[in-house]
């Protein structure tokens, strides 16, 4: 594999990746926020309740449902973007390390210069 190669493969990669993958972080802000949430929607519904405002019941009560089941879901949806990038990833041919998304990381990106994976430093491209 050429470098000219590599880069089309690598951004074709990513790409991919970006298209498929939910990012982690998205996934754990909404595991961090949603348990808040419910908590709020649980300590207002026996007011709301009392009140006996009927609209907001059911309201309140549809709202700590979908939270609920927003929290529940994103446990299946990490599972699943995981495997999709492990799975799109390109990966050094020696150590299955990513050679994704480099242009981020310093250190991984003297792969492009070297033509060597960064983690173990076998050979991944002719130069």
């Amino acid at each position: 594999m050429s470098r000219a190669e590599f880069i089309t493969t690598q951004t074709e990669s990513e790409r991919r990746i970006g298209r498929r993958v939910i990012p982690l972080g998205v996934l754990y802000s909404i595991r961090l926020v949603t348990p808040l949430v419910i908590l709020i929607l649980a300590v207002f519904l026996p007011s709301i309740w009392k009140l006996g405002l009927v609209g907001f019941r059911v309201e309140f009560v549809i709202g700590l449902i979908g939270f609920i089941f927003l929290f529940v879901s994103s446990f299946p949806l990490e599972r699943d973007s995981k495997r999709q990038f492990r799975k799109l990833a390109l990966m050094c041919p020696e150590c299955q390390s990513y050679l994704v998304f480099m242009s981020y990381n310093p250190i991984k990106s003297k792969t492009l210069e070297t033509g060597c994976c960064y983690h173990c430093g076998k050979r991944v491209f002719d130069l």
